[in-house]
C-alpha cells in the first residue's frame, strides 16, 4: 500500500478519526492511518517496504564497519568507517543510523551484494 492524499477528509478504520491522508488496503479499500497494521475489515497484514526490509535483516545484523577515511557516501561529511561489502565510506552519524535504525547498508542492497 502507498500513502494517499484524499480529496476530502474521511474516517480511518483503525482509530475512527477523520483524516485527509492514509493508506488504502489493496484487498478491501479500507482507509488506515499507519503501517504496519492488520486491516480491521479484511485482516490483511499491511506493511511498507521498509518494514519488510527491516524484518529481512533482523536476524542478520549489519556487521560493524572498519575504520577508514574519506567522504561519507550519504551526507558528504568527513567519513570514518567503510563497509567491507560495497566499499562505501560513512561518517560516524550515518554509520550509527545504519546500524541502530535500518540495520542494513542501502548501497549493498542496491548492488544486490547482501
Amino acid at each position: 500500500p502507498y500513502t494517499t492524499l484524499f480529496r476530502s477528509e474521511s474516517i480511518c478504520a483503525c482509530h475512527l478519526e477523520i483524516t485527509k491522508t492514509g493508506y488504502l488496503c489493496p484487498v478491501c479499500n479500507t482507509k488506515l492511518c499507519y503501517l504496519p497494521i492488520k486491516c480491521t475489515i479484511c485482516a490483511t497484514q499491511l506493511v511498507s517496504t521498509l518494514n519488510l526490509t527491516k524484518s529481512l535483516f533482523y536476524y542478520q545484523p549489519l556487521k560493524p564497519f572498519n575504520i577508514s577515511t574519506g567522504v561519507c557516501k550519504i551526507c558528504n561529511e568527513k567519513g570514518e568507517s567503510i563497509c567491507d561489502q560495497c566499499k562505501n565510506i560513512f561518517c560516524y552519524e550515518c554509520d550509527k543510523f545504519l546500524h541502530e535504525n535500518i540495520n542494513f547498508c542501502p548501497f549493498c542492497s542496491e548492488n544486490n551484494e547482501i
